[in-house]
């Protein structure tokens, strides 16, 4: 059972001797609508910036172009910056030796999924504290 709804409350709507609690359980699937948009909403943003920053990064300082995904398109079109080797053999050991950093202070996975299932999660708690849905033990 999640710890956001009280054992009474899922009682309440799934109990099968008092009916099924329509107007409860419609809250409830309103709050898990609204937490789903946002987790939405906070993908299709975290997607765009990771376009920025390979844009950024590799195509406007290194000259390199990575294939897209089959599937997806480029947010801005390339650049005419000439490859720079030495650039692009520099920029992924910063970027891991911030990465590093980042999983070691602040926990971080890596790929795009769990920063996404980050937001959705983060909002969603958000919400629970904000509405006090908290069970207490």
């Amino acid at each position: 059972m999640a710890a956001w709804m009280s054992g009474d409350k899922l009682r309440k709507i799934l109990h099968p001797g008092s009916g099924f609690n329509v107007p409860l359980a419609g809250k409830w699937a309103l709050k898990f609508i609204v937490v789903g948009l946002i987790a939405g909403l906070g993908s299709i943003a975290f997607h765009y910036l990771c376009q920025l920053g390979i844009h950024f990064f590799l195509d406007l300082m290194a000259g390199y172009r990575p294939p897209q995904p089959m599937g997806e398109n480029r947010l801005l079109p390339p650049s005419n910056t000439e490859f720079n080797r030495w650039i692009l053999l520099l920029l992924p050991a910063v970027g891991g030796i911030v990465s590093g950093w980042l999983v070691y202070t602040a926990g971080g996975s890596g790929g795009r999924e769990g920063p996404i299932a980050h937001i959705g999660a983060c909002f969603g708690s958000y919400l629970t504290t904000k509405f006090k849905q908290i069970e207490k033990v």
